[in-house]
């Protein structure tokens, strides 16, 4: 109301309605019964995608935010891996990951998919030494 008048459905819309982060278009409930809140923003349905891959995430596709940005599973999971450490064992110059939450190791493995996965491993326990401060390797 403006003024003790109530205001044409498109005006009151364009004062108080939601904008779609997608598009920054007005999401109006009755076109779009379908619309989607995700975090702090609302979407038409139809803009709701990977920030990635563009796939529509709206069909109750699994989908993970990130700093505002939607992303699938595919695109999540990747994100993930390249937001861990590389590191290069100085001895072998093997190449592994080190997880960014947890600390734990991994390799790349592949798996029956063909997609790839984590093999994770812990390092090697030191030789012993037996009290001696060198190592002899025909010690008993």
């Amino acid at each position: 109301m403006l003024h003790g008048k109530p205001l044409h459905t498109a005006c009151h819309l364009k004062d108080y309605g939601v904008l779609c982060a997608g598009c920054g278009r007005l999401i109006d409930g009755r076109a779009d019964p379908g619309f989607v809140v995700a975090g702090d923003k609302s979407y038409h349905s139809a803009c709701f995608k990977c920030a990635e891959c563009g796939v529509s995430l709206a069909a109750g596709a699994p989908y993970h935010l990130v700093a505002g940005a939607a992303y699938c599973k595919l695109h999540d999971r990747r994100r993930k891996i390249t937001r861990d450490k590389l590191k290069v064992n100085s001895t072998t110059g093997e190449e592994f990951y080190v997880e960014a939450g947890t600390g734990r190791k991994y390799r790349h493995a592949p798996t029956a998919d063909g997609r790839g996965g984590k093999e994770y491993f812990e390092d090697a326990a030191p030789p012993a030494l037996g009290g001696a401060s060198t190592w002899r390797q025909d010690a008993p």
